[in-house]
């Protein structure tokens, strides 16, 4: 029985002594993040700088510019994001999703009608992208130009009729006409 009760104690002792380096070891962690400035979420600015980084290091890659559009813009910096949007965009032309960035920085301003003239650009030089027209639709409809919505809304459901947004699009189209003037697909 005594035999027993030392090496319970030896046992206690030992599990003491373990959780109290244990937790000494997670302060110790825990001190050195909050003292280097770890562990939190990135500043805008720190996006930023990277985002700047990236296009130094790659500076014909079109993806690199818009994500320092798109850092720029969260940062509060909309000219700049304006610029790096508009050199992404050059560098892809016929890429939609890098002008997205763009009609996104000036829809979030206030601006639709900047915003729809992006889409009506792109449109010009590419005039069988569905997902094109949808935007057009989308941004005309936000803008009040029903019936330009309406236009960009048919023109999106004659191109790609079983997208998975086209019975939203249909919906849509009846709220602006009061009849389903959109083919079925």
């Amino acid at each position: 029985m005594l035999l027993d009760q030392k090496r319970t104690q030896r046992i206690v002792k030992i599990a003491a002594v373990l959780t109290s380096v244990a937790f000494a070891g997670l302060g110790i962690v825990v001190i050195a993040v909050i003292m280097l400035g770890g562990g939190g979420n990135a500043t805008e600015a720190d996006r930023v700088t990277a985002a700047r980084e990236r296009v130094e290091q790659q500076p014909q890659n079109a993806s690199a510019w818009d994500q320092l559009a798109t850092a720029e813009y969260l940062a509060g910096n909309k000219d700049a994001a304006i610029k790096a949007s508009r050199k992404s965009i050059a560098l892809a032309p016929r890429e939609f999703t890098r002008r997205l960035t763009l009609v996104r920085i000036y829809k979030e301003s206030g601006q639709p009608q900047l915003a729809l003239k992006e889409i009506q650009a792109y449109i010009d030089k590419n005039p069988n992208d569905a997902e094109a027209f949808l935007q057009l639709g989308g941004t005309a409809d936000e803008a009040g130009n029903p019936i330009m919505a309406r236009l960009a809304y048919q023109r999106f459901l004659t191109l790609d009729p079983q997208n998975p947004s086209a019975a939203q699009v249909r919906e849509r189209l009846k709220a602006l006409t009061g009849t389903q003037t959109a083919p079925a697909g």
